[in-house]
């Protein structure tokens, strides 16, 4: 070969032995946020492709887990739409239930913390909120405000709703457990819920507070977010963490992203979640999902695992 030729060969060589080495990824286990990320365009269906992309992860032997900041009976049509799961974790984290809906644990918000959450609501005009709890009643002060009629209208969910005068000074009944706080305003005033959320923070109360839609807040207990419900799925169901697969697009999926073995975000994730993905895919009003779940490979010497291949940075 000519002196050219041989110098383009050795360029070529040096280029691939620079490329960095590939790792295969155990996968025994994959996590599906719904909104923004399983569901596509309106967040009502799963795609066919993505439906059959589970089923084939079912057939496989990989678990397979729904984790949602939806309530339970927001979230359960959307697990018939994809047929038997391993476990379904519902309002972010603070409830966590077998494939059967019956609950495994919950994670309970004390009385004073809602009180003190829904005090601090109470500083900014115009912020609705509403208390879910582990028997599915949703507690809130206004029948007629923004936040209720789109639980009762978006999710089917009026009859759950009990209207309360103030819920910084409610004592729930003894039988009700209060998961989680949501906070709405009635537009994307991102001014009140930034002050709301400074608020909050300087009071150091124990909570996680996240930003899932422009129009609200999410707040949970300490320790019961979906990171933490994920670790608890994963043991209850015998697997590392370092073996699941999650995808998500929103603040409260930031955790999960960053603790599971290879985390996945949306091209329309917020920045912090693609921050702490492996990996950003396509749009969730595509079937970016089907496409990546589809390139997995097979591992024939443990059953019930898929291999992500990833380059070694």
């Amino acid at each position: 070969p000519t002196t050219s030729a041989c110098t383009a060969l050795c360029r070529i060589r040096a280029a691939c032995s620079a490329s960095p080495p590939i790792m295969a990824r155990p996968v025994r286990m994959v996590l599906f946020d719904l909104d923004g990320t399983l569901l596509g365009e309106g967040n009502k269906r799963v795609s066919t492709a993505n439906a059959a992309a589970i089923a084939r992860l079912r057939e496989v032997g990989v678990r397979v887990v729904v984790i949602t900041g939806r309530p339970a009976a927001s979230a359960w049509p959307i697990v018939e739409q994809i047929g038997p799961l391993d476990a379904v974790v519902v309002e972010g984290g603070c409830l966590v239930l077998g494939g059967d809906g019956q609950p495994w644990c919950n994670r309970a918000m004390a009385t004073s913390l809602v009180r003190a959450l829904a005090a601090a609501a109470e500083e900014e005009h115009g912020v609705s909120a509403y208390v879910p709890t582990a028997s599915g009643q949703i507690y809130c002060e206004s029948l007629t405000s923004p936040v209720s009629r789109r639980i009762a209208e978006d999710f089917g969910l009026g009859d759950a709703l009990r209207c309360v005068s103030r819920l910084a000074a409610f004592d729930f009944p003894r039988e009700e457990v209060a998961l989680r706080v949501h906070l709405e305003v009635a537009v994307a005033d991102q001014q009140a819920l930034h002050r709301l959320r400074e608020r909050i923070a300087a009071s150091a109360l124990p909570c996680v507070v996240s930003a899932n839609e422009p129009q609200s807040l999410d707040i949970v207990p300490e320790g019961a977010d979906k990171a933490a419900a994920m670790r608890q799925v994963c043991e209850r169901l015998g697997v590392d963490p370092g073996e699941a697969l999650a995808f998500g697009d929103a603040e409260n999926d930031v955790g999960m992203l960053r603790d599971a073995g290879v985390g996945v975000a949306m091209e329309n994730a917020v920045a912090s979640a693609k921050d702490q993905a492996d990996i950003v895919i396509g749009h969730h009003g595509t079937d970016a999902i089907a496409e990546f779940l589809g390139n997995l490979g097979v591992d024939h010497r443990r059953e019930g695992t898929l291999l992500y291949e990833a380059r070694v940075r």
